[in-house]
């Protein structure tokens, strides 16, 4: 159907699969690989990774085989397009954006983690977001096991240095068969610096001279490089790009949860896949309280303002599609709107109007 993109070791086409009568991303091995028994080996590793790994944050395998046109891998279509080309086309993201995007990134190499890989690999070209802003981290064909030296030890070093250099710890660089999970905590923390300066932490025109300044170059500083970057999120940074491995946070586990308290200091406690809007609404106004149009057909108005006689306002809250949690917050804050309006219709009682009781909410 179409060209998505292409990479060292193949194309990725965008396809339609006959029998599960769905779309799919293809991956195609490069037909100068198809005899060389080193890219092969590799193609099938990756094909072998992402069959046993399964995640929301994971880009997910169908299916794979071998065909006239050579080796092949099904995978999970995602309908968006890779940080890296986001960032590109639309700029640096929010503060909040980006803490959301790396957030859930974190949490498919967690289980990745895990599972006793790593992905050695991880740059914004690696991870897709969808229009809904769920993220996916893709491209296992570097990921190996922490756990093992296998026989694939001389496959990954067959290209020379292993990884992307922009986003590559010294340690990295030095010997890719002796880093661990600490390594895609370093790439993970210049991914976060790419989505918010729109640059990699230590850009340089040559390998070698960014290889130097990912060992010898300070560590940049988010909050001077953008105002609006809290100092919790830059000291969040800095320990995940700390140069030596036993300095930086020591898990996916930990990244998690200072990005989620990050999250809730800049006041977003939301999911990518829920909407709250809350806007005060007066009384003089012509209120519609019904969704507006450009919003998802399954929005629902849980609680609406209405006229009142009270000069003060009553919130409108509109609700997207909450998880059971998310659910259980907006109750509790719904339930001091109820106490409020409750307030106001009294209030318009006393002054010799009728008096209607505030919508309850439901879950």
């Amino acid at each position: 159907l179409d060209r998505l993109g292409a990479g060292g070791m193949g194309t990725v086409f965008k396809a339609r699969h006959k029998r599960m009568k769905r779309v799919v991303a293809l991956k195609v091995l490069a037909s100068k690989f198809a005899n060389d028994e080193t890219f092969v080996q590799r193609f099938q590793r990756e094909v072998e990774t992402i069959a046993r790994l399964q995640h929301p944050n994971i880009v997910m395998a169908f299916d794979a085989d071998v065909c006239a046109h050579g080796h092949f891998l099904v995978m999970e279509f995602v309908d968006g397009r890779d940080l890296d080309s986001w960032v590109a086309r639309q700029g640096p993201l929010s503060v909040s954006a980006a803490v959301d995007c790396i957030l859930q990134a974190a949490q498919g190499l967690e289980y990745v983690h895990a599972q006793g890989m790593m992905h050695r690999d991880i740059k914004p070209a690696n991870l897709l977001r969808d229009h809904q802003g769920m993220v996916k981290v893709t491209d296992l064909g570097l990921a190996r096991f922490t756990s093992a030296r296998t026989d694939m030890t001389g496959i990954t070093q067959a290209g020379g240095v292993v990884g992307t250099v922009d986003y590559m710890p010294p340690e990295q660089a030095i010997d890719a068969t002796q880093i661990d999970h600490l390594a895609d905590i370093y790439s993970l923390g210049a991914t976060l610096h790419f989505l918010l300066t729109g640059q990699p932490p230590y850009p340089d025109k040559t390998l070698m001279g960014a290889l130097l300044k990912h060992r010898d170059a300070p560590i940049p500083s988010l909050a001077q490089a953008r105002t609006d970057v809290p100092a919790e999120l830059d000291s969040v940074f800095r320990r995940m790009m700390a140069k030596m491995p036993a300095d930086r946070i020591q898990s996916m586990t930990e990244v998690i949860k200072d990005l989620i308290r990050v999250k809730a200091g800049l006041g977003d406690t939301t999911g990518s896949s829920f909407v709250m809007s809350a806007t005060l609404v007066s009384p003089q106004q012509n209120v519609d309280t019904k969704p507006n149009a450009s919003m998802a057909s399954s929005a629902q108005t849980v609680a609406g303002a209405r006229p009142s006689p009270s000069p003060a306002a009553c919130p409108k809250v509109i609700l997207i599609e909450p998880s059971r949690t998310q659910a259980a917050i907006i109750r509790k804050y719904l339930s001091g709107v109820v106490a409020k309006c409750d307030d106001l219709f009294q209030h318009g009682n006393k002054e010799g109007h009728p008096r209607s009781p505030a919508p309850r909410p439901q879950s």
